[in-house]
């Protein structure tokens, strides 16, 4: 009897486990800022903005898990850019149901990127409370503030090389997983474009496109294809 009952007890935590681990659902708040010159002060248009929630877990829990939701926009003549409240929102089914994968405290993560300026990465400082709490309903410490933007004063060698970190290198890690990087079109296009004024100046270094294009094979193990994104989207 008592082991009949143990099994009963063992059965159910087997069933609810994975119920618990999966009701796990988040929101987000609307978010508007604007995206300024650092020294003029001046509002900046056509700047490419992304913004990533990113799910981390493992046993130290920094491991990039997958990326719950990825909002993409240009800014406006003001330089202001607005991204929609979102949610209720489960994550993603490739995540199973045993993985602690939780958003970062830190979330959203957002990468901005204008041709001439230095690359933007901005992100909600750390905290451990919040990170603690898993709060089910996100916000930004961007949301109403301005982001500046440098120009970069330098060779196009020096731009290549100052663009490799932290856009490139954060994009990957971040867009790469789960086909990811295709809900980022206009992203990816200002940097093909990027691409080739530096190939025209014969600057060889890699960018964001160019370790999408020389990943092609990898990346279709995802379910995607690269060179047919690339068409679909002009390029």
């Amino acid at each position: 009897m008592r082991n009949a009952s143990m099994r009963s007890c063992v059965w159910m935590l087997l069933t609810i486990m994975p119920l618990c681990a999966c009701a796990k659902k988040y929101a987000a708040e609307q978010i508007s800022t604007q995206v300024v010159d650092a020294d003029t002060k001046e509002p900046i248009e056509g700047v490419v903005v992304v913004a990533a929630w990113v799910l981390e877990g493992g046993l130290e829990g920094g491991n990039i898990k997958g990326v719950l939701t990825v909002m993409e926009t240009v800014t406006d003549q003001s330089g202001r850019f607005h991204f929609a409240g979102w949610g209720p929102k489960g994550k993603p089914s490739y995540i199973r149901w045993y993985e602690d994968a939780r958003l970062k405290s830190e979330s959203p993560e957002f990468f901005l990127f204008k041709s001439g300026y230095r690359a933007g990465t901005f992100l909600n400082a750390t905290n451990m409370k919040k990170q603690a709490n898993d709060p089910s309903v996100q916000t930004s410490d961007w949301n109403g503030q301005t982001m500046p933007l440098k120009k970069f004063a330098g060779t196009l060698e020096e731009y290549a090389k100052d663009l490799a970190f932290p856009l490139n290198t954060q994009l990957w890690d971040t867009m790469r997983p789960k086909c990811t990087w295709t809900q980022i079109p206009l992203m990816i296009k200002a940097i093909a474009a990027q691409t080739r004024t530096f190939r025209a100046a014969r600057v060889n270094d890699s960018t964001f496109y160019d370790d999408l294009v020389s990943n092609e094979s990898s990346i279709a193990g995802d379910g995607c294809s690269v060179k047919t994104f690339l068409r679909e989207h002009g390029e």
